[in-house]
């Protein structure tokens, strides 16, 4: 069965060259790609991995990808990706993926679940807990949501508008599962625009100094220019029924 494209977009890179892209369900053939997405691009630029010093030891990065790993096979992931639209209607480079996993209220996400080795990891477990989103699905009274586990996009291909199309993608995934709201903690100033062009809703702000003062770390205020904020968008099925 071939996988579900939520979405067909054009885009023009800054090197004048247009490109056709796909966001499309990650094949399971193409997990360990995107994977490796994750790895040379995510764990090296998102905020909390730096801040925990995740790409400063090998073995955090080998304990953490074992676990990128472990969540993108999980039934209970939902991936997409962003790769290039070939005319033969084969997945094309992977250039962007996308995934969020279905949290309950019986099943908390893997990171707070996962059994950490390495310093790096237990801080950034640590970190992550204290950004939960799962008070605020018990205040929304709902019984699960979907949690953004991760987004990440090629340095080639960014600025394209394709995070946007990721976050549709996400909606659009909830009312076609039939989860009632998706949220994630939004770690960069590309993600939150994104979300806000999206209409998002931010339901809790996290000050990054007070943060690292509490476990000890250091967020670069020349990288990370604003306060962190968790966006959750609450998705009213109806309004996409008609799609």
């Amino acid at each position: 069965m071939s996988e579900r494209v939520w979405s067909t977009f054009q885009a023009m890179r800054s090197d004048g060259l247009l490109v056709r892209l796909s966001i499309q369900d990650l094949p399971k053939t193409r997990i360990d790609d995107g994977v490796q997405l994750f790895v040379d691009n995510f764990f090296s630029e998102e905020t909390f991995l730096v801040a925990a010093g995740i790409s400063r030891n090998p073995e955090a990065i080998a304990e953490l990808k074992t676990l990128v790993t472990e969540s993108l096979k999980d039934p209970a992931c939902h991936s997409v990706i962003c790769c290039e639209k070939r005319v033969d209607g084969k997945v094309g480079r992977i250039i962007g993926v996308s995934s969020m996993i279905l949290v309950t209220e019986v099943r908390p996400d893997n990171m707070q679940d996962m059994k950490r080795k390495t310093k790096e990891l237990q801080t950034l477990s640590q970190l992550m807990e204290d950004a939960s989103l799962l008070n605020i699905m018990k205040k929304l009274n709902i019984s699960h949501f979907y949690e953004g586990f991760g987004a990440v996009v090629h340095p080639e291909f960014r600025r394209l508008g394709i995070m946007t199309e990721f976050l549709k993608a996400r909606c659009l995934a909830c009312v076609a599962h039939n989860v009632p709201a998706t949220g994630a903690l939004m770690t960069c100033i590309a993600s939150q625009k994104a979300a806000e062009k999206e209409n998002w809703e931010t339901v809790l702000n996290v000050d990054l100094q007070e943060l690292g003062r509490k476990y000890g770390v250091i967020f670069d205020n020349k990288i990370y220019l604003k306060p962190i904020r968790d966006l959750f968008s609450y998705v009213c099925v109806d309004r996409f029924l008609d799609l």
